[in-house]
């Protein structure tokens, strides 16, 4: 199964050109629609990770994993999800957990987005989790920064069928591309 597009022109990425360079990672900094639009339809803009935003995000993930090591019951890290909240997962399952929650709510079908819609996805992601409130790991962040940096971009169909939250197909194929197997 193919998760993600390959670069079609590897010209079109500009590296060391720092008038190519954007940076929207400053603490509290928003982005206008403006700059969010001209970032998602310029592939040379390449994103770059504030020092803020990395103390940020390691504080976030420092605190869950305090709560993981306090054996604390946090939803979706060591419960089960929806109706089997109850269940307590076991830490050595957690990202056995996680994979499955991906894969289970990977469901979109049909056409696929087009880059400049996938771009624009993953950056208004990328500008949340750089909030450092979702204790994303510091790694995982790079790995998100850098498939949009170089042009990895997940396919993601079109149609999906989880209702309520819309955006929870999308981002499970992002994550699929991100966190997947080489030979897949």
């Amino acid at each position: 199964m193919t998760y993600i597009k390959k670069k079609a022109d590897s010209s079109a990425q500009i590296k060391g050109n720092k008038n190519a360079t954007k940076s929207i990672y400053t603490e509290r900094r928003k982005i206008c629609l403006d700059n969010f639009i001209k970032i998602c339809l310029n592939k040379q803009i390449k994103l770059q990770i504030s020092d803020d935003v990395r103390k940020n995000i390691t504080d976030s993930r420092s605190l869950l994993e305090s709560f993981v090591d306090e054996k604390r019951v946090i939803y979706g890290v060591n419960t089960s999800l929806g109706g089997f909240v109850n269940i307590l997962v076991p830490v050595e399952f957690a990202e056995q957990l996680q994979n499955n929650l991906i894969n289970s709510v990977a469901t979109n079908v049909g056409e696929y987005f087009d880059d400049s819609i996938v771009r624009a996805i993953m950056l208004t992601r990328i500008i949340s989790l750089s909030k450092g409130v979702s204790a994303i790991s510091l790694e995982n962040f790079f790995i998100f920064t850098e498939m949009f940096n170089n042009e990895i971009y997940p396919l993601i169909p079109k149609k999906g069928s989880l209702g309520a939250s819309g955006d929870l197909g999308p981002l499970a194929c992002i994550a699929l591309a991100a966190t997947c197997p080489p030979n897949k």
